[in-house]
């Protein structure tokens, strides 16, 4: 119950977030700001113990005002885009991105995480030391970026951890080999070769 409580928080406070930004609403008008709170919180209510949903409610809001106070939104954001794009070998690459602010010729990329965990970033190395979840993703989303605004200058990618109000930074090294591992990847996908089945009967990629 806790996890599912969890991870159901971890939503109704992104989804404040970007409603947040979407309406350039900043802490110069905390009224405004809680009232957007409370109504956002309405969406996610019945996920929550009855006796314990307010609780929650003002956890949440306390994690999204903290949050607001480190890190406060810069003048030009965007929120929840989906980019894709092709890479010159013909991998195709796709994600939702949190956050991208742009200033001049420099580029921020900000993906949120929920969990209390925080998570080092371990690096590609080689196919059997293929780096940590949140490293190739921080990877992929450094190529998207870089692919898209090939005009800038300088892209900065970081994860905020939400309640713990910490930020861990890519260090915007992908090797040649990793974005060979990548088109490695791509083809076994594209030519049906698996290690493992999953257990989906309707799976199209696994159903013989």
């Amino acid at each position: 119950c806790m996890n599912i409580n969890r991870r159901f928080i971890g939503i109704e406070i992104e989804d404040k977030y970007y409603k947040i930004a979407k309406n350039r609403l900043l802490l110069s008008s905390p009224g405004e700001l809680s009232d957007l709170v409370r109504q956002t919180y309405l969406n996610y209510k019945f996920h929550f113990h009855p006796l314990h949903d307010e609780k929650y409610r003002l956890y949440s809001e306390k994690i999204l005002f903290d949050y607001l106070r480190n890190f406060p939104l810069s003048k030009t954001v965007d929120t929840e885009q989906y980019l894709t794009v092709s890479l010159d070998n013909g991998v195709r690459l796709n994600g939702f991105i949190d956050r991208i602010s742009r200033e001049e010729r420099i580029v921020e990329v900000i993906d949120y995480k929920t969990s209390r965990s925080v998570n080092s970033l371990e690096e590609f190395v080689d196919n059997s030391s293929p780096g940590n979840n949140y490293w190739r993703q921080a990877a992929i989303y450094y190529l998207i970026i870089k692919k898209i605004f090939s005009e800038a200058d300088h892209i900065r990618l970081r994860f905020h951890y939400l309640e713990r109000n910490k930020e861990i930074e890519f260090n915007n090294t992908v090797s040649d080999d990793f974005v060979k591992w990548l088109k490695n990847m791509w083809d076994d996908i594209h030519e049906f070769k698996f290690a493992d089945q999953c257990v989906d009967s309707t799976c199209v990629y696994c159903r013989e």
